[in-house]
């Protein structure tokens, strides 16, 4: 990838796939499947890729539909909690939390070292 870039198009399966969760006037796009790759790409320093839909899952995911999510309608967890978890998604990102943790100093000081591949 660091050679040629991200070429989805070029391989089956090859777009990272997800959905969005909206609030208001934001988003975000949540990953199904590309996760590694996405990693990979975000150590390379790209900043914006192509993306697709994740297949038999809804575009997006709005709050107000709280009681139509399946976790909730199975009573695997409650409305409140659903919407906890929903708001954490703008509320933090994945930078900030390995900062917390002191992952995201070790990933990129050895992604540094170790240099192209």
């Amino acid at each position: 990838m660091k050679r040629s870039g991200y070429r989805p198009r070029r391989y089956k399966g090859g777009y990272i796939r997800g959905y969005f969760l909206i609030k208001g006037d934001d988003y975000r796009f949540i990953v199904r499947n590309g996760h590694h790759r996405l990693a990979a790409l975000a150590l390379l320093g790209v900043k914006k890729i192509q993306v697709k839909l994740f297949k038999g899952w809804p575009p997006y995911v709005k709050i107000k539909h709280v009681y139509r999510w399946p976790g909730v309608k199975s009573g695997a967890f409650s409305k409140e909690h659903a919407k906890m978890i929903f708001n954490y998604y703008f509320e933090s990102n994945g930078k900030q939390r390995a900062l917390e943790l002191g992952i995201y100093q070790r990933l990129f000081k050895e992604a540094k070292k170790k240099g192209p591949h």
